[in-house]
């Protein structure tokens, strides 16, 4: 069996959805679906955490990091919509690094915190 194969029977255990956003006319948000249900790696990156408080609500960011096979071309600015182990993620797509056997991408979760 070869990395590429072992790397996908045993490390990518998540899934994704890719959205490539679409120029629309009068500044309306559309998206295109690219890639449905793909296997991939999501995982966290740095811990690098951050929050900004205003009148409303609070809304926090968080740095991840998203493998997945070279057979797949993700832009930045892309939204990934992912899937760890039953959690769902909105991301969107920062700097890929490439390499022979995989791809190494940054990610950007940003949410409202919920207090329970």
């Amino acid at each position: 069996m070869n990395l590429k194969n072992l790397l996908r029977k045993y490390f990518y255990n998540d899934e994704m959805t890719v959205y490539r956003p679409l120029n629309v006319s009068w500044g309306a948000k559309a998206a295109e679906m690219i890639y449905r249900k793909k296997p991939c790696h999501l995982a966290q990156y740095g811990k690098e955490l951050s929050a900004h408080r205003d009148d409303v609500s609070q809304k926090i960011t968080e740095d991840l990091r998203l493998n997945y096979s070279p057979e797949f071309e993700i832009l930045e600015n892309d939204v990934i919509e992912a899937v760890h182990k039953g959690q769902k993620f909105e991301l969107v797509a920062g700097t890929a690094f490439k390499y022979d056997t995989h791809v190494e991408l940054s990610v950007r979760r940003r949410k409202e915190a919920t207090q329970k």
